[in-house]
C-alpha cells in the first residue's frame, strides 16, 4: 500500500456506491468524486474488473441465481486472485480527467451496481475496507426508466424486488451510509452536505457532473462515457437538477403500469423505508 500511495495510484480505501443501474447514481458518484477526499473511478466496476461483455453477463445470471455471493472473501487461492484482480483494475482505472483527479484522496469511489452488490465485501476486503454509500429509490420510477430501457412491467418489478432485496441486506451493515435519490434531487446541498460529513470528506466549492439526457429524452442504455463534463457551483445544485424528475417519471406510466408496479413491489419497496 505505501508503495502505491507513494506513486500517486490509489487512495487506500473503498467508497462503494451500491446502487441501482438507471438510478440516478452517476449524479451521486460525480458528485463524491467532486470531494478532494474521493478518486473515483472512471467506469463503472463491473465493466473495469469483468471485461469480456460475455463474462459479465454469466455473472449477472449466476449473481441472480443466487450462487458465487462469496467470491472473493476467504483464504483459497481463488479468493486471492480475485481481491488481487479488483485491486488492480480499480488501480489502474482511477479518473484521470484533470476535474476529478484526486492522487492524495483518502477513498476510491466504486459504482457498485445491481446484482453485483452481491459482491460489495469482496469489493471493499480487495481495498483495505471502507465504506458504502447506499443510493435508495423509489419502485414507481425506477421501474419507469427501466421500462424505457425495454424491460416489460413484470422484469422490471422482478429487477427491482431482486436488487432491493440486496441492499436491504447491505442496509445492516457496518459503516454504511444511505440517501434518497428523491431526497437528492429535491434538497441537493443539505443532502450533500449531511452525507459528506457523515463520511468525513471535504465538500468542495464547485461539483462536477455529466451532462447528459434525461426522462423521455433517455431511452435505451445510453453511454454517459463521452458526455461532458460541468462544473456547478454548490449553491448551484438546485438549478442543475430537475426536483420534478421522479414525478415526471411516475406521469410517464399508465394507471394499470403504476397498480401494478405498486403491488409487485410492495414488500421489497418496504424493506427500503418506501411504502
Amino acid at each position: 500500500m505505501e508503495n502505491e500511495r507513494s506513486r500517486g495510484l490509489t487512495p487506500p480505501c473503498a467508497l462503494c456506491v451500491c446502487c441501482f443501474g438507471r438510478g440516478g447514481s452517476s449524479l451521486l458518484w460525480h458528485f463524491l468524486g467532486s470531494s478532494p477526499d474521493v478518486w473515483m473511478m472512471d467506469r463503472e466496476w463491473h465493466e473495469s474488473c469483468i471485461k469480456p461483455p460475455i463474462l459479465r453477463r454469466a455473472c449477472k445470471r449466476i449473481l441472480r441465481l443466487g450462487y458465487m455471493h462469496e467470491l472473493g472473501l476467504g483464504n483459497r487461492k481463488v479468493d486471492r486472485i480475485v481481491r488481487s484482480h479488483v485491486r488492480a483494475c480499480v488501480i489502474g482505472n482511477l479518473n484521470s480527467d484533470p476535474m476529478l483527479f484526486h492522487d492524495d484522496a483518502k477513498f476510491a469511489a466504486i459504482k457498485l451496481m445491481d446484482y453485483f452488490l452481491s459482491w460489495h465485501q469482496s469489493v471493499l476486503a480487495s481495498m483495505d475496507g471502507g465504506v458504502r454509500v447506499v443510493l435508495l429509490r423509489g419502485p414507481l420510477a425506477q421501474c419507469e426508466s427501466l421500462i424505457r430501457s425495454g424491460l416489460t412491467v413484470s422484469e422490471a418489478c422482478r429487477w427491482y424486488n431482486d436488487v432491493a432485496h440486496r441492499m436491504s441486506l447491505i442496509l445492516n451493515f457496518p459503516d454504511t451510509y444511505s440517501i434518497r435519490f428523491e431526497d437528492l434531487l429535491l434538497r441537493p446541498k443539505p443532502v450533500l452536505e449531511d452525507l459528506f460529513a457523515e463520511l468525513e470528506i471535504s465538500l468542495p466549492d464547485n461539483f462536477v457532473a455529466k451532462s447528459k439526457p434525461f426522462g423521455n429524452a433517455r431511452r435505451g442504455n445510453v453511454n454517459v462515457s463521452s458526455a461532458p463534463m460541468v462544473s456547478i457551483p454548490r449553491d448551484s445544485l438546485s438549478g442543475f437538477l430537475d426536483a420534478e424528475n421522479e414525478a415526471k417519471a411516475v406521469m410517464r406510466l399508465d394507471r394499470n403500469s403504476r397498480d401494478q408496479i405498486l403491488e409487485k413491489t410492495r414488500n421489497a419497496a418496504a424493506g427500503l423505508g418506501y411504502s
